[in-house]
């Protein structure tokens, strides 16, 4: 690269910064547009379509969910882990993984199906420890000591969480299963397939052959023993099957699907001190150009 190029590198570099920043300002304006403007609404009554849900967490019945780094019970995690650790052959060790598994939100009138897939999630339990191993063993730290911990260890370990018992926001598209009993089938076949798959050894007895992967072949047959055991479920509840009600991403992509573990005036200031920073940003590294353009 010829040194009259080399001296555009610094503003380019910068601007770059500038226009991750605009981009995302402009994200947090709609995000806050549109949980300002969505429609707040109970459970059980909830309006077909695009509306915001508060209340508490709550676990589907069925194996528990156990976050994978802390081991603790809850209803939704993500976890990264990263750097050298003394029980791994690879130089440099890294994972991470966010959990799809359905969980409930409940309120005064009743329970909502909450399907996380796709979701912006904002959690109200997030941590960070450090360690000698793949996966952590015991807390090596006091929380005094936390932010030292990349001096003395080789891991990272980060973990989010929401927890059953927390307060919930919930901001997507809603809708009812009321008396089509082919859809509420359908569902509850969802349900007990989730269920299922955070089920290790449910997951072996499904794995006929036992060569550690799950075929085509295999899980439609998983499918029809969910589809038989939901049947029975549903005839044993009654003729007409309860209600359920979901709550999963917009089929509008302009619509954001947010998860958060607070209540809205919460999350609308944690918004918008997110979007003074990127505006912020955004004018520093617009000063900054100027400064580092050549002469």
């Amino acid at each position: 690269m010829e040194p009259a190029a080399l001296d555009w590198l610094p503003a380019a570099a910068v601007a770059a910064l500038g226009i991750v920043a605009l981009q995302r300002f402009r994200r947090a304006l709609e995000m806050l547009s549109w949980i300002q403007a969505a429609a707040s609404a109970r459970c059980r009554s909830a309006s077909q379509g695009y509306v915001e849900l508060t209340g508490t967490a709550r676990n589907i019945p069925g194996p528990p969910i156990v976050a994978p780094l802390s081991r603790r019970d809850c209803v939704w995690y993500a976890f990264q882990t990263s750097g050298r650790a003394q029980d791994d052959t690879a130089p440099i060790s890294r994972e991470s993984g966010r959990s799809d598994a359905l969980f409930h939100l409940e309120d005064a009138s009743g329970r909502c199906i909450i399907d996380p897939e796709g979701a912006t999630v904002y959690p109200p339990h997030d941590e960070t420890w450090f360690g000698d191993t793949r996966r952590p063993t015991l807390r090596s730290f006091g929380w005094k000591l936390e932010w030292m911990g990349w001096l003395f260890r080789g891991m990272r370990y980060h973990e989010q969480r929401i927890e059953a018992g927390d307060r919930l926001y919930a901001l997507g598209e809603f809708e009812s299963l009321h008396e089509d009993h082919r859809n509420t089938l359908e569902h509850e076949t969802a349900a007990i397939l989730a269920a299922w798959k955070r089920d290790p050894r449910q997951m072996a007895a499904i794995d006929g052959n036992g060569d550690g992967r799950i075929d085509a072949d295999e899980w439609e047959a998983a499918r029809e023993a969910a589809l038989r055991q939901a049947a029975l479920k549903l005839h044993a509840e009654g003729d007409t099957p309860q209600p359920l009600h979901l709550l999963r991403k917009p089929r509008n992509g302009r619509q954001p699907f947010i998860i958060a573990g607070c209540d809205e005036a919460t999350l609308l200031r944690r918004m918008r001190r997110r979007a003074l920073l990127h505006a912020a940003t955004f004018v520093c590294a617009t000063g900054a150009v100027f400064l580092l353009l050549p002469r």
